[in-house]
């Protein structure tokens, strides 16, 4: 199906979702791009600092404990990923891979991030959770 067809042919509730979750990922990919600090060991938003900090209270902080030593790799991934899933998302290429992309990025940022904010609804990383899984849902199933 051609870009513009998948406009077109989608549901509007799909078409609001698929557009929300597709920028927000570009733009939390360019968050990231466009911060001098994020590769930056020492810096106070730097990847490592931030897998540090939410290693103290994540279900999942024996893997974020190893990922810590590979903070600037991990970065790099994160932030490419937000972008290739955002403009997967917005221009059709691979659409449920990229649902499915966002879905377990999400879960991941929930687990390690987001997982102790109490109570539950204040975390975002929950929403886009269950957003990106319902999108998935969508694509898979119709």
């Amino acid at each position: 199906m051609k870009l513009k067809a998948s406009w077109s042919k989608q549901l509007w509730p799909l078409r609001i979702m698929r557009l929300w979750l597709g920028a927000t990922w570009i733009y939390a990919g360019w968050d990231k791009a466009s911060d001098p600090g994020f590769l930056t060991a020492g810096s106070p938003t730097f990847i490592g600092s931030q897998l540090s900090a939410y290693a103290q209270n994540s279900p999942i902080d024996f893997a974020l404990n190893k990922l810590i030593e590979h903070a600037t790799q991990v970065g790099i991934v994160v932030m490419l990923s937000e972008f290739a899933i955002g403009f997967a998302t917005l221009l059709w290429i691979a659409p449920t891979w990229a649902a499915f992309g966002g879905f377990a990025m999400s879960l991941t940022l929930w687990l390690a991030s987001s997982w102790h904010v109490q109570p539950y609804f204040l975390a975002s990383d929950s929403a886009y959770t269950i957003l990106w899984l319902t999108y998935f849902l969508f694509l898979y199933v119709c």
